[in-house]
């Protein structure tokens, strides 16, 4: 058993895993019907590529973990494929703002409610479909 998903066990790298087509086959009910990350860290090009599922990305214009590379190929990867995709480009926070809301950084709380409702209504539009 391949254990390098254990020092890699976090968040976004979760969430693309469990987008992944090795858990939604055509055919079969998906395991998760969509996704969204914030902040994206210690995530490998190939889990954006293996990600079937309608996706939003939250990112912070300074991420030394998702790097300029890292964007590029998950613009890519996205656009080139019929999966719908959301990036939301947070100006002037960086790694973390998501979920640490400090006050005391510029823009920081106002990035980390913003996150929130961007999350909120992503999973209201994927999981409650109009009729």
């Amino acid at each position: 058993m391949n254990r390098e998903w254990l020092t890699r066990s976090k968040h976004s790298w979760t969430n693309l895993r469990l987008g992944s087509a090795e858990f939604n086959k055509p055919g079969e009910p998906p395991l998760v019907d969509c996704i969204s990350i914030g902040h994206p860290s210690l995530t490998l090009k190939e889990e954006y590529t293996n990600c079937v599922v309608p996706t939003q990305v939250l990112a912070p214009e300074h991420d030394e973990a998702y790097t300029s590379e890292l964007k590029q190929h998950t613009f890519e990867t996205f656009l080139s494929r019929s999966v719908p995709f959301e990036y939301r480009h947070f100006p002037g926070v960086e790694h973390s703002c998501f979920t640490r809301g400090d006050p005391s950084k510029a823009n920081e709380q106002d990035a980390m409610v913003k996150g929130k409702n961007a999350a909120v209504a992503w999973m209201r539009e994927w999981l409650h479909p109009t009729s």
